[in-house]
């Protein structure tokens, strides 16, 4: 991720908040608490929810169409068991090489930051835009890397040369 810019108090989807930035240990993939040692504060802002006080917006950060919690995990963790459909949020957009959806699990989170290393390696979102390799596995884009390596070295000795990587 690079460079952030505040976009101010907004109305977010609930379902498009799929992580927490520091307490992604604390709550489960459908954002209920995974530890017992939250479950007191859990309780404490269900009883204002249920109370009908206003809650202060949570703040988010924003990466493509998905956004993650940098405070107010509980406040979201509620809203999701009411089925609230939408929260106020101060938002923080963070850019991002690789778009997030929000359709995105934990485990893709591991394939994206390959897929942006390999991005970052060999700069093809720039070289070549419309490109979309992509893969479902963890580790297919360093054996990627690997295999244009060789090619690289196989061409090299084909044309008698060095063939440098190319820059944007």
């Amino acid at each position: 991720m690079r460079g952030s810019v505040y976009r101010g108090l907004q109305t977010v989807p609930v379902k498009n908040i799929v992580g927490s930035v520091d307490r992604y240990r604390d709550f489960d993939s459908a954002f209920l608490p995974a530890q017992t040692h939250t479950a007191s504060r859990w309780k404490a802002i269900n009883r204002f929810f249920n109370g009908n006080e206003e809650l202060p917006p949570v703040k988010l950060y924003q990466v493509g169409d998905v956004y993650f919690v940098l405070d107010g995990n509980h406040r979201v963790s509620v809203a999701r068991e009411h089925s609230v459909e939408f929260i106020d949020a101060e938002v923080i957009e963070v850019h991002s090489r690789v778009p997030l959806t929000p359709d995105v699990n934990a485990d893709d989170l591991e394939i994206l930051g390959e897929y942006k290393e390999f991005l970052e390696r060999t700069q093809l979102d720039k070289l070549r835009p419309e490109q979309n390799i992509r893969f479902t596995i963890a580790g297919g884009y360093d054996q990627l890397i690997e295999h244009i390596a060789v090619h690289r070295y196989f061409m090299g000795i084909d044309e008698q040369r060095d063939i440098a990587k190319k820059k944007p």
